[in-house]
């Protein structure tokens, strides 16, 4: 594997997730691939695609694609994650207005604080009263952690123990319920076409572990990563 340098980039959670993740609950996340950056793919290219692992992490090659307009493409292209092991993230999560001018952390109500020390608190400076989590700033991030392994794989190739380790609730861990879980969790956040339970797509299988705001600040910053939905 060649060297990488780790960066700093925002992985958004839902208010769940974020419970999870904090709890030590959740210690994978699924995230589209992004095939659309891609000429259209029928069933035809299912086998086309294939995974492979090399020096830059997994990919998925693409071979002798025809791209709109006929034209045939005969160089194999790889798609590439956008994460890859040792990046570490700081966590957006939702913020909602606390009485008149206080800033809350809506998964669990905790008032924040400025720049995340005592004791003076944020003051809500936003029209809404609930600020969605892709637009959460990164100096009230609470909760960093960092990607330990990446995985390139069909969203249904999901098994019970990766269903418990995407945060499954202790009392739904009995088959099949697992998997209703998390295919339910899933589709109430991706609702296009193509990206649903049922449509299959291939996603980055990211396996994560808590770490500190320290640890977190010691890496590059980065340029802030495409809004991805919160599982």
């Amino acid at each position: 594997m060649t060297d990488h340098a780790p960066v700093l980039k925002p992985l958004s959670f839902s208010d769940a997730m974020v419970l999870g993740f904090m709890g030590g609950r959740k210690t994978q996340t699924r995230r589209l691939l992004g095939l659309d950056d891609m000429p259209v793919l029928g069933p035809q290219w299912d086998k086309a695609l294939v995974q492979v692992r090399g020096d830059l992490g997994p990919r998925l090659r693409v071979p002798c694609l025809t791209d709109c307009a006929g034209t045939s493409n005969h160089t194999a292209q790889h798609l590439y994650p956008r994460w890859t092991a040792g990046d570490r993230f700081y966590v957006r999560e939702a913020l909602e207005r606390y009485t008149d001018d206080g800033v809350a952390y809506r998964a669990d109500g905790e008032l924040v604080l400025e720049d995340g020390e005592g004791p003076c608190f944020e003051t809500w400076r936003w029209k809404r009263d609930v600020l969605p989590a892709m637009f959460m700033p990164r100096k009230l991030a609470r909760a960093f952690g960092e990607i330990v392994y990446v995985r390139i794989e069909r969203l249904q190739d999901i098994n019970v123990g990766d269903c418990w380790a995407e945060g499954c609730p202790y009392h739904l861990r009995q088959r099949p319920e697992e998997h209703v879980w998390f295919e339910l969790l899933w589709d109430t956040l991706h609702t296009k076409a193509g990206t649903r339970w049922a449509d299959d797509p291939w996603v980055e299988a990211l396996t994560l572990k808590r770490i500190s705001r320290e640890e977190a600040y010691s890496c590059p910053d980065s340029t802030p990563g495409p809004r991805a939905a919160t599982v």
